[in-house]
């Protein structure tokens, strides 16, 4: 395990993807996120105050732990693991994509707000753990499972800001809402 509390190598490289490295940006300020080689770490805990920032996309293949806020910074993560958040996540534009091919977790008591949230698992679920999940422009569904337990996935957060559905395949096992915006149209309710 890496604890960074500073800048994180201002030159050089960082590889951080092996199996079983974790990395921590713990500053008690504003830290920036530095980008690994390949954009790829294996477990990534963001700690400490204040937020800590992102400039580029990232794939964890592990898990991801907030305990301080993260700012997408409009990037894109890629997740294998599963997603724990006790803080802020700023999503800005970037999409979340869950990917890995067991079982999920995503647990933040208070809710978990997306800007694009694509679900594409070849095997395994995408469990809500604690908490709803909210997705407030497009929820992308090429493959898998969510299971909402007793929680909602929200599409959209009003009428005027109803969110997007692209599926391809899998289903929400549990409750989904989604807003309506118009009468004799389909909408899909994937459940």
């Amino acid at each position: 395990k890496v604890s960074a509390s500073g800048t994180v190598m201002s030159t050089g490289k960082l590889t951080a993807s092996a199996s079983g490295n974790t990395v921590e940006f713990q500053n008690s300020g504003t830290q920036n996120i530095k980008t690994p080689t390949s954009n790829t770490f294996h477990h990534l805990i963001i700690s400490g105050a204040d937020q800590k920032t992102m400039y580029s996309d990232l794939t964890i293949n592990g898990n991801l732990t907030i305990s301080s806020s993260l700012s997408c910074n409009n990037y894109d993560i890629t997740l294998k693991g599963n997603w724990s958040n006790s803080n802020t996540f700023v999503p800005g534009t970037g999409t979340v994509t869950i990917s890995g091919t067991g079982q999920q977790k995503i647990n933040n008591i208070l809710g978990e707000t997306f800007y694009n949230l694509t679900i594409n698992k070849s095997s395994g679920c995408f469990e809500l753990v604690s908490g709803d999940v909210t997705v407030t422009d497009t929820l992308t569904m090429a493959s898998g499972v969510i299971i909402a337990s007793s929680f909602t996935v929200n599409l959209g957060t009003s009428v005027a800001t109803p969110g997007y559905l692209s599926h391809t395949s899998g289903q929400i096992a549990g409750s989904f809402k989604r807003y309506i915006t118009a009468t004799g149209v389909q909408y899909l309710l994937p459940t």
